[in-house]
């Protein structure tokens, strides 16, 4: 039976060991790097490649919606080490796929779906330990998320040259079955009556509007829509370029594959950043005024900026505007989701909204990857997706209305 941590002072150890787990779910970031690679090792083009990270992220959307079930059922303990596992065999068994179809089986199912498992059920963990400081746990939580390729993109790049890329997926696969083993004996959930020293209930800012919605009511409301298009265009622009960031610049800049490997590291960084500040900032400030600037400023970013920076220096720059509005948006949207529809059934709500993002991996990625194949250019990819990222400013902008009348 799992022991809950129960002094205030151990619930860091459980957020840090959430972090860390973050990281490794994270790694999908490192796709960039894995797609070149992969699809002159098998002939595959670049829409071939780009859908099995599309499709990885639908997995991981889908199996969102078996978590509420599985955690009533089973500790976050046992669901980490057991996931954990599976997930890093998909790894493993991916450094053997010389088939399109095997790719969909382990890296895809296997992988994806575990994965998804794993990330729903640290979301939801990291806000029962800190009900006082939600945006505080949220950034760190979903900053780790972000923060894979800084940490591991010079890592996988280096494997990839000196080895080749079904060496990296098999590497790392092992690495990360050990971690979850490890991070799995630390992982806890409070008791049921857990609460913080000297925080009292009414002092939160959770369920601002008072009542607890199943997500059979949540999806009756304007806010849910408005949220939801609002993460599914805001992140189209973070799908496109997490995917395919490193051939971004090798193409746009003619930089090699190490220096479009320390553009993702870019990425990383501020999209960390983003996370760790603009996530506790929302619990001063509020949610919706953040997500409007970063979101706008993404749009403009878009269309008017990226396609037109010539140089390492100035792509760089307008790279981590669109890395700072990505993160924050990730980072922010639990504290969204918990604030307007409660707590209670927080897991299966977050599965909706966070289908937004999925729909987004599917836009992002396949947009890149189609201009690339029939124009040869990423141009038009940033106006298409800076004309999206408009759209998301109007559906925070709604979001932001409808919510008042919760």
């Amino acid at each position: 039976m799992e022991i809950a941590l129960e002094k205030q002072k151990n619930r860091g150890i459980v957020l840090a060991a959430v972090a860390a787990i973050g990281l490794i779910l994270s790694s999908n970031y490192l796709w960039s790097i894995f797609s070149g690679p992969l699809s002159q090792a098998n002939g595959w083009s670049p829409s071939q490649v780009s859908l099995l990270y599309s499709a990885n992220l639908l997995v991981s959307c889908i199996s969102n919606f078996f978590v509420e079930a599985i955690q009533k059922r089973f500790s976050v303990r046992r669901i980490i080490i057991v996931c954990g596992v599976f997930y890093s065999a998909g790894w493993i068994c991916t450094s053997f796929c010389s088939q399109l179809w095997q790719m969909y089986l382990f890296y895809v199912l296997l992988a994806g779906g575990n994965g998804g498992v794993m990330y729903n059920t640290i979301i939801s963990l990291a806000g029962r330990w800190y009900p006082d400081r939600k945006g505080f746990a949220d950034g760190i939580c979903i900053a780790s998320l972000g923060i894979a390729p800084l940490v591991l993109a010079p890592i996988a790049n280096w494997v990839v040259e000196r080895y080749d890329v079904f060496m990296a997926f098999r590497s790392f696969g092992i690495v990360y079955g050990a971690a979850f083993l490890a991070l799995g004996a630390i992982i806890c959930a409070p008791a049921p009556d857990w609460k913080p020293e000297g925080w009292v209930e009414e002092q939160a800012t959770v369920n601002l509007h008072g009542r607890e919605r199943t997500s059979k009511e949540m999806i009756r409301t304007p806010a849910f829509w408005a949220v939801w298009l609002m993460l599914m265009c805001g992140t189209s622009v973070g799908t496109m370029m997490s995917s395919h960031m490193s051939n971004i610049g090798q193409q746009m800049l003619g930089l090699t594959a190490a220096r479009g490997a320390l553009l993702l590291s870019i990425f990383a960084l501020v999209n960390t950043v983003s996370r760790l500040t603009l996530a506790p900032l929302s619990d001063r400030i509020g949610r919706f005024p953040i997500l409007s600037i970063v979101i706008g400023l993404t749009a403009v970013d878009m269309m008017f900026v990226l396609g037109r920076a010539g140089s390492f220096v100035t792509f760089s720059l307008a790279l981590a505007v669109v890395a700072m509005g990505f993160g924050a948006i990730m980072s922010i949207l639990p504290a969204v989701v918990s604030d307007l529809f409660g707590e209670e059934h927080f897991s299966n709500n977050y599965s909706f909204v966070y289908s937004g993002y999925t729909v987004a991996a599917f836009i992002g990625p396949t947009t890149g990857a189609l201009f690339l194949e029939r124009t040869g250019s990423y141009a038009g990819a940033f106006t298409v997706l800076g004309g999206l990222a408009f759209l998301g400013l109007v559906a925070v902008l709604f979001a932001g209305r409808a919510s008042r009348s919760l």
